[in-house]
């Protein structure tokens, strides 16, 4: 778990008992690509963290349209803070996009690692500044041409084009998939013509 060694890194007074009592609370799951892990008006009770593979969060447009609003690959965390903190239904899904290997720790666990653990609040603020990085970064791009998201796509999540569907990141980058298709061209042919 890349996030314990951060934990244990910044901190060289941890006890080995706190280190147990912290591994212990997370459990690895391996996911089938296409599950989905919580559902439109479900209750957020887990945060992930993704040893392997690729998540998404996604919201439905129309009835069996859906739009993809972030993308979480490996040695990144993933919760739904409103629905997971409020106990409230979410209306916002996630879904894994290929075979995922992934650590889950309840509310309840985390709750108990805060009260019990000095690693506990370090871990909590360690999740979220992880997920608000990511939101950030995106809302960054938000305003830009395509072919700006495009390559900031590919920047900040080097070689996930190839691993999964292109309608996928199409919807993240909120551009049309033909869009995609034809801006992807453009740089293959550029990329051509240069060598």
């Amino acid at each position: 778990m890349n996030f314990l060694h951060q934990l244990i890194s910044n901190n060289s007074t941890t006890e080995l008992l706190e280190i147990e009592k912290l591994t212990s609370c997370f459990k690895l799951h391996t996911i089938s690509s296409g599950t989905i892990l919580l559902d439109v008006g479900q209750i957020s009770n887990n945060i992930y963290f993704v040893k392997s593979g690729t998540l998404r969060e996604f919201k439905y447009t129309d009835e069996d349209i859906t739009s993809t609003l972030s993308l979480i690959p490996e040695n990144n965390f993933s919760f739904i803070p409103d629905s997971f903190w409020k106990k409230s239904p979410t209306m916002i899904g996630l879904q894994a996009l290929e075979k995922v290997k992934l650590y889950s720790i309840t509310r309840e666990d985390l709750n108990y690692l805060k009260l019990e653990l000095s690693l506990g609040t370090k871990l909590e603020l360690l999740i979220n500044s992880n997920v608000l990085a990511r939101t950030l970064s995106y809302c960054s791009i938000l305003r830009e041409t395509p072919e700006v998201r495009l390559e900031w796509f590919n920047q900040f999540y080097p070689g996930l084009s190839n691993r999964i569907p292109h309608k996928y990141i199409a919807s993240y980058l909120n551009i049309r998939p033909e869009t995609l298709s034809r801006i992807r061209g453009r740089c293959s042919n550029s990329r051509k013509n240069m060598v």
